[in-house]
């Protein structure tokens, strides 16, 4: 179970810098929340969130970014499979991304995210709220630090929400992209 604890908000090195990020994580999130405010400008807000999904799969096939939709990750208690949770979209084998249409973002919803990267071990997960006026005020990133990755970057980030999360505990049982 992630706890509340697991979850850090900020994120920020001295001098700005994004922690644990390196230049290519970066560029992709920066593309992927890209194709979100194209889906957004063209929809708005007020739809249902199957609809995003559907316009972000045909936004990033359109900028060419890898994806895979629904996949299914197992879920395990002391080593047994006990059911298993849907990925809206994982982004190059890489990014989650947990698309949702609410009024508000809660915690059970960050908590979400958080779980998904704890049972992946993917490095980094994003939470989009598509019914916000604004989208890029309603993008949330999260940042698995335990998950393997390259060097940290030394971009700044854009003015989002960053979360840590803790080492995940079981090993990553996420499907790869196969196109």
């Amino acid at each position: 179970m992630v706890t509340d604890d697991m979850i850090q908000f900020g994120g920020r090195r001295a001098g700005g810098e994004v922690a644990s990020l390196s230049a290519a994580q970066l560029d992709l999130n920066q593309r992927v929340i890209g194709c979100g405010i194209g889906v957004h400008r063209e929809l708005g807000p007020g739809l249902a969130e199957a609809l995003y999904e559907e316009a972000m799969a045909i936004e990033l096939r359109r900028v060419g970014i890898g994806f895979v939709r629904q996949v299914e990750v197992p879920v395990r208690y002391r080593g047994e499979v006990i059911g298993t949770h849907r990925l809206d979209l994982l982004v190059d084998d890489s990014l989650i991304v947990e698309l949702k249409a609410v009024e508000a973002l809660a915690l059970v919803h960050r908590a979400q995210v958080a779980s998904y990267l704890k049972l992946t071990g993917k490095p980094v997960g994003l939470l989009m709220n598509f019914n916000a006026p604004v989208l890029s005020h309603a993008v949330e990133r999260f940042v698995n630090m335990q998950a393997p990755r390259t060097r940290p970057s030394r971009e700044p980030m854009a003015n989002r929400t960053l979360h840590h999360i803790g080492k995940p505990d079981t090993p990553d049982h996420s499907h790869n992209p196969t196109d």
